[in-house]
């Protein structure tokens, strides 16, 4: 139930269109987010049919769907403005969108909330976490220094967090944290996490990792995982 849950959410309200390049393949179209929906259906062979499972496809238009014909810039930002506000006042979306083509910025808008429980609008001076985008600027910049010879792959975290417990600090590398395979995992813990959620500098986190960096069930005797098992 929660992943169909998940499926209207993201697409809103669907209707059936056509039939697809199988005869048991339908296509849905969803006339708030406009977005396609492929559906492939396994029945069960013997009367009465019934539906064994669902295969969906997703991210693609049909060759026959209807086309819409963009003639110039100002209906582009008419259309485009007119769609976002759809999905807004749906609750199918919420964030900030730039569009641009080169250097000419096309279309900025922002939409949805920035936080639902307080009723706060979402707007474009909002400041947005990134979250785990954040890990891929970070690969890049960590790749820029270990080109320049300024650090290893192999440079284990003693070299910069001073701090932190030496038994573990010696063991674990960059590599590890980059390739999320160090074993140093604190999700579980709600304190940690809420500690994190108010973090404002980098410090902060690494203290709230301090504070509960003993409650790893091998503090004692920790290995880093080596692996994503």
């Amino acid at each position: 139930m929660g992943y169909w849950l998940e499926q209207r959410l993201a697409f809103g309200p669907i209707e059936y269109r056509f039939e697809g390049e199988t005869p048991n393949f339908r296509w849905y179209f969803s006339t708030v987010s406009k977005s396609w929906l492929g559906a492939s259906f396994e029945l069960t062979p013997e009367k009465p049919i019934k539906i064994k499972g669902i295969r969906l496809r997703k991210g693609v238009t049909p060759e026959k769907a209807d086309k819409t014909i963009i003639e110039d810039q100002e209906q582009l930002k008419n259309t485009i403005s007119d769609y976002f506000l759809e999905i807004e006042k749906n609750d199918l979306f919420s964030g900030q969108v730039l569009i641009s083509k080169g250097n000419e910025i096309l279309f900025h808008g922002s939409y949805g909330w920035a936080n639902i429980e307080s009723g706060k609008k979402l707007t474009l001076d909002t400041p947005l976490n990134l979250a785990s985008t954040g890990k891929m600027f970070t690969a890049v910049g960590i790749g820029q220094l270990i080109d320049k010879g300024y650090i290893s792959l192999q440079d284990p975290i003693v070299k910069f967090i001073l701090e932190y417990p030496k038994h573990i600090a010696e063991k674990v590398t960059i590599e590890h944290l980059l390739t999320h395979t160090s074993g140093i995992e604190l999700d579980h813990i709600e304190e940690f996490n809420d500690m994190v959620h108010q973090a404002k500098s980098v410090q902060d986190i690494i203290d709230a990792q301090l504070i509960y960096i003993t409650e790893l069930e091998n503090y004692d005797s920790f290995e880093p995982k080596n692996s994503f098992d």
